[in-house]
């Protein structure tokens, strides 16, 4: 888990105060990815080179990336973003195009994805 200075929450722009403290009010997505057992290590390789990216951009707040236990193949990713507009930037960045577009997306057999803001 990432820890954020009040200065670093506040640059986010949208929070909440609660009796456990403030909270980034944030626009998550959650991709459930599956593609053939043969494809796996370099859906694998790209995803986590994706991550390491990702963390870098300003608007990002978390990015994790799974692994199913169960089904080799299967990968759950689990992202925050500042806002709507950080997601987008997120979109438009010049690695989502090489690694996503590349080499992800096309060797994908399922993609499911859910956006949702946090209450």
């Amino acid at each position: 888990m990432r820890v954020f200075s009040r200065a670093a929450i506040d640059a986010l722009g949208r929070t909440r105060s609660t009796p456990q403290g403030v909270h980034v009010m944030a626009y998550a997505v959650f991709a459930h990815y599956r593609c053939a057992a043969a494809d796996a290590g370099a859906v694998r390789a790209a995803l986590l080179k994706m991550r390491e990216l990702t963390r870098e951009e300003p608007a990002n707040v978390a990015y994790e990336v799974h692994a199913e236990a169960e089904r080799e193949g299967g990968f759950v990713l689990y992202e925050v973003y500042a806002d709507r507009a950080g997601f987008e930037a997120h979109c438009a960045a010049a690695h989502f195009e090489e690694l996503i577009l590349g080499v992800v997306r096309p060797l994908l057999a399922e993609r499911h994805v859910t956006f949702a803001e946090v209450l």
